[in-house]
């Protein structure tokens, strides 16, 4: 189980200010007698006055994900899914604290009798936004006349949209095997641009008002950046909730890091079915250009086509013998050929766990 409400809570923020002077704006205009509201300088005051409430939202969605789904014969049931990697089965929009905390216990006890994930969208939504978004994908269909589900409009505009501004966020997706290497990807992340901008800047102050030495003020000024970065906890690892940074520079120092360091390709994906009778590796990105010179590793197997973006095999379970010594002999082969461990992926909006039963 993952439970993330405490933490993800923290991370919320809402215009509760702007909330509030609306409100009193409204009241003030309720009790002035028509005479006066009627006035015309009256009116052109208040006209004047940014008196639109806050609409600000978070986007939770519950999602089933193909990874959980029950299992025959090593793969995933298609009856569940098909060709989808996940289906909604509810969504939220969020406008406070007070509506997160309500939704809370509707949203554990969906997720537990469904079988399903919670995720929350950390960059904020406005009402507005998700509204214009869903006329333009109205105007859209009108115009091309093909129509889709009505359902789906809601979802998609508040997919799509993003009121974030200067606060908003990416995610640093590590899956297990990037675990070991999480202190590195945060060093590699505060080296690019704008974290190593701001480090500077804070060590100049730091330097000029404490006297500190560059590299003392280096290090406290890395680890209040550190401090500052929230990890979420995931089913099968973890998110770093990052400011925007420079990929690019961040993918160089990920592949020269792994060069100096030996670490190749892991295992693909891999998991035993729940009656604990066969082992399946499941094959995606990366790894589907070398398929053959894995599958050349594997004992006797079934070879199963899900679809063009992933290959199966699953064969007799595996001892943990069996494992360690294919990924010994993978490992060699990776050494061999250069195939070294790619860049976690970074997502631009996407959301995050929030609960998990």
């Amino acid at each position: 189980m993952v439970d993330n409400f405490e933490q993800i809570r923290s991370l919320l923020t809402f215009d509760t200010l702007k909330q509030k002077y609306s409100e009193a704006i409204q009241l003030i205009l309720n009790t002035l007698p028509d005479e006066v509201k009627n006035d015309k300088a009256v009116r052109a005051f208040f006209n004047s006055i940014d008196s639109e409430p806050a609409n600000d939202c978070y986007y939770v969605q519950l999602l089933r994900r193909q990874s959980d789904d029950p299992h025959v014969n090593g793969v995933s049931d298609p009856r569940y899914h098909g060709n989808m990697h996940s289906r909604s089965i509810k969504d939220y929009l969020i406008p406070s604290l007070e509506a997160f905390d309500k939704a809370k216990p509707d949203i554990i006890e969906m997720c537990k009798l469904f079988n399903v994930r919670a995720y929350i969208r950390l960059n904020k939504r406005s009402y507005k936004s998700v509204d214009i978004e869903m006329l333009k994908n109205i105007v859209d269909q009108l115009r091309s006349g093909t129509f889709g589900s009505p359902y789906n409009l809601v979802a998609s505009a508040a997919g799509q949209v993003c009121d974030a501004g200067d606060s908003k966020t990416w995610i640093v997706d590590l899956d297990e095997e990037y675990l070991p290497y999480q202190n590195d990807m945060l060093r590699m992340m505060f080296e690019c641009e704008p974290y190593v901008r701001n480090l500077q800047n804070r060590c100049k102050v730091l330097i000029n008002s404490t006297y500190m030495s560059h590299e003392d003020a280096y290090k406290y000024a890395m680890q209040c950046e550190k401090d500052h970065t929230p990890i979420i906890p995931t089913k099968h690892g973890r998110h770093i909730i990052s400011k925007p940074f420079n990929i690019q520079a961040m993918t160089e120092k990920w592949n020269n890091f792994c060069k100096e360091n030996g670490i190749t390709l892991p295992l693909p994906r891999t998991f035993t079915d729940p009656e604990n009778k066969y082992t399946t590796f499941e094959l995606t990105d990366v790894y589907l250009s070398k398929a053959k010179e894995f599958e050349s590793f594997l004992p006797p197997h079934q070879t199963i086509k899900n679809d063009k973006n992933k290959t199966s095999f699953v064969m007799d379970k595996l001892s943990d013998w069996d494992l360690h010594m294919l990924d010994f002999y993978w490992h060699g082969h990776c050494l061999k050929n250069s195939y070294w461990m790619k860049m976690c992926d970074v997502h631009k909006d996407n959301p995050t766990i929030l609960y998990v039963p």
